[in-house]
This record gives C-alpha cells, structure tokens and sequence, in this order.
C-alpha cells in the first residue's frame, strides 16, 4: 500500500518536473570562428524546434575565453547570450557558464566539430 502510493507521488513529481523543465545551453568557445556560425546555426535552430513542440523555453549561452579570432563578432549574429571569461582554463570556463543561466537544467556543448 505505502509504495504504491509513493510510486504515485513520484509519478506526479516527475511529470510536473518534466512541465517546467527549459534548458540552457551553455557553449564555451575560444578561437572557433571557423566552426562558430554553423554550431550557432544548427542550436539556434534545434531550439525553435523545441520551443515549438514542447512550449519550453530554452536559452543559448556561448561563453567566450578571450578569442583573438571573430568568434564574438559571428556570435552576435545569432539570438545568444554572449559572455567572458579572461582566464584560460577550461573548468573556469564551464564554471563561469554553469552560474550564468537562468534555468536549472544546463546542457553543455564542450567540443564544436565538423
């Protein structure tokens, strides 16, 4: 009896999670401005796509370690949250990014390839 009616709460529990749940993707980048549009592109996208079929919200934040490349001036191109990190380590990186977004379950993108 007890764990039938736990296995209810947490049936519950879950889907409302699964109703509120957004996403940020949090994308560091350093020196990508060969690969940087196209990414942008293709997220920018795949969020209309979630956004349309699920009514969540789902924000883009590329955090920027200092580029000497067009990295941010592409980035602005693109409706995503564009931030700096000056010191270069990479788990200072994902951390900067891990405390800037506004929703609770945060995506990383760590690698853009081809």
């Amino acid at each position: 009896m007890e764990y039938e009616k736990t296995r209810r709460i947490r049936k519950a529990y879950e889907k409302e999670r699964r109703a509120n749940m957004n996403i940020s993707l949090i994308i560091p980048a350093y020196n990508e401005e060969e690969l940087i549009g196209d990414t942008l592109k293709s997220v920018v996208q795949a969020r209309i796509y979630y956004e349309k079929m699920t009514n969540k919200k789902m924000e883009i934040i590329v955090v920027d370690n200092e580029s000497e490349d067009r990295t941010v001036e592409i980035s602005e191109k693109y409706d995503v949250k564009i931030f700096n990190e000056s010191n270069h380590n990479i788990s200072m990186v994902r951390n900067k990014g891990a405390l800037l977004p506004l929703e609770k379950f945060c995506v990383f993108l760590m690698q853009i390839l081809r």
